[in-house]
Order: C-alpha cells, then structure tokens, then sequence
C-alpha cells in the first residue's frame, strides 16, 4: 500500500511540474509578446516623443527656438522685399540670421512684447 502511496504521489508531483511548465510556458510568451510591441519602431519613436514633449525645460527651448528661426525668416522677407537683388538677398541672409540669434538668445522679451501686443489687439 506504501507503494501505491509513494506512485500516486510521484504522478502527482509530475502532474503538478508540468502544470507549473505550461503556466510558465505561457508567461515567456506573454512577455515576449509584450517585449515585442514595446520594441517596434513606431512604439520606441512615439515613448521618446512623448518622452521629450514631456519635459517643460525641452519644450520650451523648442518654442523659443521655433520663435526666433521664424522672427528671422520674417525680417528676411521684410528686408529682401519681391526683389531679385542679390545684394537685397545678402543682406536678407545676414538680417535673418541676427535676428534668429538675438531672438533666440532673448526669447522672453519677445514672448512678452507678443503677448502686450496681443492684448492691446484684442
């Protein structure tokens, strides 16, 4: 009887690892499943994306600087005109990369002067 005893207990011991081996089996797969969707490229752009928007010191050196290539690109235009002079248009390149320098070295007073000019439109 103690032989049936110590079968029925090893049947059982082995009912019970491979179980455990499937529930494993299935946990590897998962996570691999997981690891897999984490690492495509559109997923790992998107986390560094977001990443990076979420920063408020990255965002605003970003929109200080989108401010000062357009402030430049706009005095460029205003300096250069419709004309085809390529003096005008020297003197356009030089005018639009002073004032995307100063605009982007001091982003705070033409954030203030834009929003006092703001106001005083609407």
């Amino acid at each position: 009887m103690s032989e049936l005893s110590h079968s029925d207990r090893l049947h059982q011991a082995i009912a019970d690892l491979q179980i455990k081996r499937q529930e494993q089996a299935e946990l590897i797969t998962e996570q691999f499943q997981y690891l897999r969707e984490q690492l495509q490229p559109a997923n790992l752009v998107k986390r560094v994306v977001s990443d990076v928007f979420a920063s408020p010191d990255i965002r605003t050196g970003i929109v200080d600087y989108a401010i000062g290539v357009t402030s430049g690109m706009i005095a460029k235009k205003v300096v250069e005109g419709s004309s085809p002079n390529i003096v005008n248009q020297l003197v356009g390149n030089a005018v639009q990369m002073i004032v995307t320098r100063e605009v982007s070295q001091h982003p705070d007073a033409i954030k203030n002067f834009g929003k006092n000019l703001l106001q005083r439109l609407f």
